[in-house]
Order: structure tokens, then sequence, then C-alpha cells
């Protein structure tokens, strides 16, 4: 595709400045395969593919983050950074680091960098804003200025690894991180699940009077599991949940019924409000829940 033509679909869509990671990988999408775009084999093994994957994918985090270490969760400009893509970028930094995508020290240092930023930001509670400007503080531009238990949940998984990864001055920020997050503050007492967010009454006033949104994680996706067992799992014994919050979402069941002639329905299993994928993929990134046995609601009376 002519580069005349590219810039003007940019332009058409509000694309002002070029990603430094297309440089990398997106040149023409749209009119390219998978394996061209990544100018590699059809030939080549699973491994093969899937270690180019994860480069160009560690590669995204590492260019398009701003000199504080903030990660945007797209391509577009101007750039709004997000908490979510925060702790994914964290997690993703572990693996250049471990697989020498780059130099490990210079990754160590960008971490650091990262988690001296997020401990000046804003917060509630310890719990973070969803959206952040390039220096790490909380941003009205986005759409909606609002604390975020998920994405403080995404993000604190991030600190987590990095903190048990790298060790020294990077794990005693990631400790004092986790610790100030307080998972009672954003509990509903009544139906013992977490709120999704908080919002200030006025956005020029952070630290001043708010609300909940009135939605609660109260049914199963990633996204409770990991808000619901921070909570648990929280250092302080005054921020913690009750472990009987992870029983109180809604687990429904049911299966896939394929329309493709020659495959044939799932088992039963606990499905998601949405059935989108990442709801059944976001936890698990992290924990390996083949080593936590099954569930035993009985033991709370439930």
């Amino acid at each position: 595709m002519p580069k005349r033509i590219l810039k003007k679909l940019g332009e058409s869509v509000g694309l002002k400045e070029r990603p430094k990671a297309a440089a990398l990988s997106f040149e023409a999408p749209a009119l390219r395969t998978v394996y061209e775009v990544f100018g590699v084999s059809a030939d080549m093994n699973d491994d093969e593919f899937l270690d180019k994957i994860a480069r160009h994918s560690f590669e995204f985090f590492w260019r398009e983050a701003s000199a504080s270490g903030m990660i945007p969760d797209n391509l577009n400009r101007p750039a709004t950074y997000s908490t979510a893509s925060i702790g994914f970028g964290l997690s993703a930094l572990v693996i250049g680091a471990e697989r020498s995508y780059r130099d490990p020290e210079a990754i160590e240092a960008r971490v650091l960098t990262t988690l001296e930023a997020l401990d000046k930001a804003i917060t509630k509670d310890g719990m973070f804003y969803h959206f952040l400007d390039a220096g790490g503080q909380t941003t009205t531009d986005a759409y909606e200025t609002a604390i975020s238990t998920v994405d403080t949940a995404l993000l604190l998984m991030g600190v987590i690894t990095v903190g048990e990864y790298f060790g020294g001055r990077i794990k005693e920020l990631a400790a004092g991180l986790v610790e100030r997050c307080n998972w009672s503050a954003f509990a509903d007492p009544e139906h013992r699940q977490v709120f999704m967010a908080w919002e200030p009454d006025d956005k020029r006033d952070l630290n001043g009077i708010g609300k909940f949104h009135p939605v609660r994680w109260d049914y199963f996706t990633d996204e409770a599991l990991l808000c619901t067992l921070l909570g648990i799992a929280a250092p302080s014994p005054e921020h913690r949940l009750p472990a009987d919050y992870f029983y109180r979402w809604k687990r429904e069941k049911g299966q896939y019924h394929p329309v493709t002639p020659g495959y044939q329905s799932t088992e039963e299993f606990v499905y998601s409000y949405s059935g989108a994928l990442f709801t059944y993929q976001f936890a698990h990134l992290w924990i390996d829940f083949r080593g936590c046995g099954p569930d035993h609601p009985e033991e709370f009376g439930l």
C-alpha cells in the first residue's frame, strides 16, 4: 500500500503520530497475512511462531511506554495510559528480561522508573484510577475518571510479578503498593462482593467526595477472580476480605453448541456473563489454578 494512502488513512482515524511499534510489525496489516506481518515463513514450527509473537508483543510494551514507564492500551493518539496495560506491560518486561529481548539491566531500570512513578500517583485507599498521564498521575482526559478495581487488580498482578522477579528496591516498592490497597473499602458488605468502580463528584478534586458505581463483581469472570483473590490475600488484616467473598458470585453453567458440522457440544462449564475470551484468561496469566484443588463452598455454608 503506498505510504501516502497509509498516511491519509491514519489521519482519517485521528492518528496524527505513527506509533513506534508500528515500524516493527504493523505497516499495512489489513492487506497482509499474519506471516507477512511478522516477516516469517509459514513453515515455522509452533514454538518458533509463538516466540515471534511473544517478542513482538514485548516490543509494544517496550516501545510505546512513556519516559516514566506508563503504557497505553492501544495505538491511538494522543495516548492514554491504562493501569491495566501497565500491569500487563510489567509482566511482559519480566519475560523480556528472562529471554534477553533487551538488556536485562535496562529492563530492570525501566521497571524501577515505573514503580517510582506509580508510588507517587493519586489513589483512594491505595486503589488506582483507571487512566494515568505520561508521568503517572491521574488524567481527566480519558473516557472516565474513576477508581477501577479490576484495573487496579491487573496493575497489581504485574507489580507483584516484577517484585518477585527483580527483588531489591523494586520488591520494596511493589510490596508497598500492594499493602496500601484497601479492598475492604471497596467491598459491599451486604452482598459480600467488590464494587467495580468509585468516581469523584468533582473531577477537579480527585480526593474529594464521590460515590461507587452501582455495579459489583457479582458473576463469574476472571476479573472477579482477581479482585476477590487479591482482596482475600491482602497483607494488612484491615484491608482484607473474608474468604467467603470468593463464593458470592453467580456461577451459571452451560455448554457451547457449535453449529459447524462435525463438532460436538462441549462439556458443561461455568460461563462468564459475556462469553468473551478474555474473561476466561486474565487471571490465568499469573495464577496456575491446577494446583489449587476444587472449590469448597460448603465450608462457608454455601
